[in-house]
Protein backbone atom coordinates (compact mmCIF):
# COMPACT_ATOMS: atom_id res chain seq x y z
CA UNK A 1 0.00 0.00 0.00
CA UNK A 2 1.30 3.45 -0.93
CA UNK A 3 0.78 6.49 1.22
CA UNK A 4 1.89 10.07 0.86
CA UNK A 5 3.54 11.50 3.97
CA UNK A 6 5.47 14.73 3.77
CA UNK A 7 9.22 15.00 4.04
CA UNK A 8 10.29 18.12 5.86
CA UNK A 9 13.81 19.33 5.21
CA UNK A 10 15.50 21.72 7.59
CA UNK A 11 17.31 23.91 5.09
CA UNK A 12 20.11 25.45 7.03
CA UNK A 13 21.34 28.97 6.58
CA UNK A 14 23.48 28.47 9.63
CA UNK A 15 26.23 30.88 10.53
CA UNK A 16 29.12 29.08 12.19
CA UNK A 17 31.04 30.15 15.29
CA UNK A 18 33.85 29.01 17.56
CA UNK A 19 33.38 28.78 21.32
CA UNK A 20 35.67 31.78 21.77
CA UNK A 21 34.68 33.96 18.86
CA UNK A 22 31.58 34.01 16.69
CA UNK A 23 32.18 34.00 12.96
CA UNK A 24 29.93 34.14 9.94
CA UNK A 25 32.47 32.46 7.66
CA UNK A 26 30.68 29.12 7.15
CA UNK A 27 27.09 28.56 6.13
CA UNK A 28 25.18 25.37 5.35
CA UNK A 29 22.31 24.73 2.94
CA UNK A 30 20.39 21.51 2.34
CA UNK A 31 18.55 20.40 -0.76
CA UNK A 32 16.81 17.22 -1.86
CA UNK A 33 17.63 15.28 -5.02
CA UNK A 34 13.96 15.47 -6.03
CA UNK A 35 10.70 17.10 -5.02
CA UNK A 36 9.04 13.73 -4.46
CA UNK A 37 10.18 10.17 -3.90
CA UNK A 38 8.67 6.84 -4.93
CA UNK A 39 10.55 4.99 -2.20
CA UNK A 40 12.53 5.74 0.94
CA UNK A 41 15.52 4.26 -0.91
CA UNK A 42 15.45 7.33 -3.16
CA UNK A 43 16.00 9.68 -0.23
CA UNK A 44 19.15 11.62 -1.14
CA UNK A 45 20.13 14.99 0.36
CA UNK A 46 22.86 17.39 -0.71
CA UNK A 47 24.59 19.54 1.89
CA UNK A 48 26.47 22.58 0.63
CA UNK A 49 28.96 24.21 2.99
CA UNK A 50 30.04 27.70 1.89
CA UNK A 51 33.02 29.66 3.16
CA UNK A 52 31.92 33.29 3.25
CA UNK A 53 35.13 34.39 4.93
CA UNK A 54 38.28 35.99 3.55
CA UNK A 55 40.54 32.98 4.27
CA UNK A 56 40.46 29.28 3.47
CA UNK A 57 39.32 27.01 6.28
CA UNK A 58 40.34 23.39 6.83
CA UNK A 59 37.98 21.20 8.88
CA UNK A 60 37.74 17.56 9.90
CA UNK A 61 35.07 15.95 7.72
CA UNK A 62 34.37 12.74 9.68
CA UNK A 63 31.09 12.70 11.57
CA UNK A 64 29.78 15.86 9.86
CA UNK A 65 27.83 16.70 6.73
CA UNK A 66 31.17 16.98 4.91
CA UNK A 67 31.54 13.18 5.08
CA UNK A 68 29.48 11.56 2.35
CA UNK A 69 31.46 8.30 2.29
CA UNK A 70 31.12 6.76 5.75
CA UNK A 71 27.68 5.87 7.19
CA UNK A 72 28.10 8.34 10.05
CA UNK A 73 25.50 10.59 11.61
CA UNK A 74 25.48 13.66 9.40
CA UNK A 75 21.89 14.59 10.24
CA UNK A 76 19.43 14.44 13.08
CA UNK A 77 16.06 13.23 11.81
CA UNK A 78 12.83 13.80 13.70
CA UNK A 79 9.17 13.00 13.16
CA UNK A 80 6.55 14.69 15.34
CA UNK A 81 9.39 16.05 17.53
CA UNK A 82 10.66 12.50 18.20
CA UNK A 83 14.09 11.47 17.01
CA UNK A 84 14.20 8.74 14.35
CA UNK A 85 16.64 5.98 15.31
CA UNK A 86 20.06 6.27 13.66
CA UNK A 87 21.33 2.91 12.36
CA UNK A 88 24.77 3.90 11.02
CA UNK A 89 28.14 3.93 12.75
CA UNK A 90 29.84 6.14 15.32
CA UNK A 91 33.54 6.61 14.70
CA UNK A 92 36.50 7.73 16.76
CA UNK A 93 39.27 9.54 14.94
CA UNK A 94 42.88 9.65 16.08
CA UNK A 95 43.66 13.26 15.25
CA UNK A 96 47.40 12.63 15.54
CA UNK A 97 47.21 9.83 12.94
CA UNK A 98 44.71 11.49 10.60
CA UNK A 99 46.03 12.17 7.11
CA UNK A 100 44.85 14.74 4.56
CA UNK A 101 41.89 12.56 3.53
CA UNK A 102 40.33 13.24 6.95
CA UNK A 103 40.00 16.96 6.17
CA UNK A 104 38.25 19.23 3.73
CA UNK A 105 39.68 22.63 2.82
CA UNK A 106 37.10 25.16 1.71
CA UNK A 107 38.73 28.12 -0.06
CA UNK A 108 37.50 31.63 0.73
CA UNK A 109 34.39 32.47 -1.25
CA UNK A 110 33.82 28.88 -2.39
CA UNK A 111 31.54 25.99 -1.48
CA UNK A 112 31.76 22.22 -1.08
CA UNK A 113 28.71 20.08 -1.86
CA UNK A 114 28.36 16.55 -0.45
CA UNK A 115 25.61 14.10 -1.39
CA UNK A 116 24.11 11.83 1.29
CA UNK A 117 21.98 8.71 0.79
CA UNK A 118 20.21 8.74 4.15
CA UNK A 119 17.71 5.96 3.40
CA UNK A 120 19.70 3.20 5.13
CA UNK A 121 21.01 5.35 7.99
CA UNK A 122 17.73 5.82 9.86
CA UNK A 123 14.88 3.48 10.82
CA UNK A 124 12.14 5.11 8.74
CA UNK A 125 9.98 1.95 8.82
CA UNK A 126 9.72 2.06 12.62
CA UNK A 127 9.06 5.81 12.53
CA UNK A 128 6.07 5.31 10.23
CA UNK A 129 4.54 7.79 7.84
CA UNK A 130 4.51 11.49 8.56
CA UNK A 131 6.54 14.68 8.29
CA UNK A 132 10.28 14.27 8.82
CA UNK A 133 12.72 17.05 9.67
CA UNK A 134 16.38 16.71 8.68
CA UNK A 135 18.81 18.90 10.61
CA UNK A 136 22.47 18.78 9.52
CA UNK A 137 25.36 18.23 11.93
CA UNK A 138 27.15 21.56 11.63
CA UNK A 139 29.71 21.30 14.40
CA UNK A 140 33.18 21.15 12.86
CA UNK A 141 36.71 20.79 14.22
CA UNK A 142 39.09 23.19 12.54
CA UNK A 143 42.73 22.65 11.62
CA UNK A 144 44.79 25.88 11.51
CA UNK A 145 46.99 26.78 8.56
CA UNK A 146 50.17 25.47 10.23
CA UNK A 147 48.80 21.91 9.71
CA UNK A 148 48.75 21.08 13.45
CA UNK A 149 45.29 20.13 14.60
CA UNK A 150 43.62 22.59 16.90
CA UNK A 151 40.77 21.40 19.12
CA UNK A 152 38.59 24.36 18.26
CA UNK A 153 34.95 23.63 17.55
CA UNK A 154 32.92 25.82 15.28
CA UNK A 155 29.17 25.43 15.32
CA UNK A 156 26.05 27.41 14.52
CA UNK A 157 25.47 28.42 18.12
CA UNK A 158 22.74 30.94 18.74
CA UNK A 159 22.85 32.30 15.20
CA UNK A 160 21.32 29.20 13.61
CA UNK A 161 18.45 30.00 11.30
CA UNK A 162 16.68 26.94 9.93
CA UNK A 163 13.97 27.29 7.33
CA UNK A 164 11.60 24.34 6.96
CA UNK A 165 10.23 23.40 3.56
CA UNK A 166 7.65 20.64 3.02
CA UNK A 167 8.18 18.31 0.10
CA UNK A 168 6.01 15.38 -1.03
CA UNK A 169 7.52 12.06 -0.03
CA UNK A 170 5.99 8.86 -1.43
CA UNK A 171 6.90 5.78 0.50
CA UNK A 172 5.50 2.30 -0.06
CA UNK A 173 5.62 -0.89 1.97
Amino acid sequence: MLFAPFLTLALASAAVASPNKRTDSLSVELSAAADSFNSVTDLVLTATVSNNGAQSIKVLKYGTILDGDLPTRSFTVTRDDKEVEFTGIKISVSLEDADESAYVTIPAGESVAVTHDVSALFDFAAAGKGAFTFTPVTTFQRAPSDEKFEHTLIDPGEKSDFETVRMPFWWGF
